[in-house]
């Protein structure tokens, strides 16, 4: 299933770099206007850094648990992929919380909402969506309420956030989103965290075998199981195996004519004779059938046995 991990690799590639001529990306950025470009030294003065693979000067000081004026431009461009990703792993994801909820579609939008809008504005908005308080904080009561939200129906869930992102970003005036560009980023960047998004979805949700295509069944759950293998059609029964078959069925066609005849005769015997003699003919008549019944056994267990076999009582 598709980790936490993977979905930052997947989101920092995709969306925080700058698209070249030459088809490669510039993922070092500057933009004047971002205050997160931004730090401030001890004496005041606002020192330009810029972001690399997303990661702002800010978010690089508390991974690395130093004052944010002690990064240096250089510093800044020597993030790499792999440390942008450990970053996001751990300041967005677990630091926050996330990793308190079950990892789905939905959580993994809400982390991406984090990651450029901060942590506890997208906790909140998950929290509004889930009816749980929105202090911006995962707490036992959130995780309980986030669980049933998206235990109602994660495709709506994830539907639902991607509506109130948008929302957001709309709501930001144009002059603090850096003249709109911030909100021309970030609307199609939320759009894309929609359960309609077959490029998307189908790292969550593919059927084994079928591409192109998404599993319907709702998450959060376990993998995407294999489709059911058929069970197998009954194999023909081997020839000793039928031959025992037919024997058993002549046994107890047997057994069911002796019957019969010992009782028709037992009625007979009854009307014929007196009372006084009647119990010794039924012992009689019992001993007869009882015998006939052992020996009509053997003849029959004596037919079904395979040919070239020892008789019955040999050693």
């Amino acid at each position: 299933m598709r980790t936490p991990e993977q979905a930052f690799y997947d989101a920092i590639e995709r969306f925080e770099g700058v698209p070249l001529r030459n088809g490669s990306k510039l993922y070092w950025q500057t933009l004047a206007r971002d205050v997160g470009n931004w730090v401030t030294d001890p004496a005041g003065r606002r020192i330009k850094l810029g972001t690399m693979y997303g990661v702002t000067p800010g978010a690089l000081a508390t991974f690395l648990n130093v004052p944010a004026h002690t990064i240096t431009l250089d510093r800044m461009k020597a993030v790499t992929l792999d440390e942008a990703v450990q970053i996001g792993l751990a300041n967005f994801y677990r630091g926050p919380g996330w990793d308190r909820l079950p990892w789905c579609p939905a959580i993994e939008a809400a982390v991406d909402f984090g990651w450029g809008s901060g942590p506890a504005r997208a906790i909140a908005v998950v929290q509004r969506l889930a009816g749980a308080v929105p202090d911006g904080t995962i707490g036992p009561a959130t995780v309980d309420a986030v669980r049933a939200w998206l235990a109602r129906g994660g495709d709506a869930a994830t539907e639902a956030l991607a509506d109130a992102r948008v929302a957001f970003y709309r709501a930001i005036p144009a002059h603090v989103s850096n003249d709109g560009k911030f909100t021309a980023v970030w609307i199609p960047r939320a759009n894309w965290f929609r359960p309609g998004n077959r490029v998307w979805m189908q790292h969550w949700k593919p059927l084994p075998g079928v591409a192109g295509r998404l599993e319907t069944a709702e998450w959060p759950g376990t993998p995407v199981d294999a489709p059911p293998i058929p069970s197998p059609k009954p194999a023909p029964p081997k020839p000793e195996e039928a031959a025992r078959a037919e024997a058993e069925t002549q046994k107890m066609v047997q057994i069911g004519a002796v019957t019969g005849g010992a009782a028709t005769g037992l009625a007979a015997v009854f009307q014929a004779i007196p009372g006084w003699a009647a119990g010794v003919a039924v012992i009689a008549i019992v001993a007869i059938v009882g015998f006939l019944v052992v020996r009509s056994l053997g003849r029959v267990k004596a037919a079904a046995a395979p040919v070239g076999a020892a008789p019955p009582g040999a050693a």
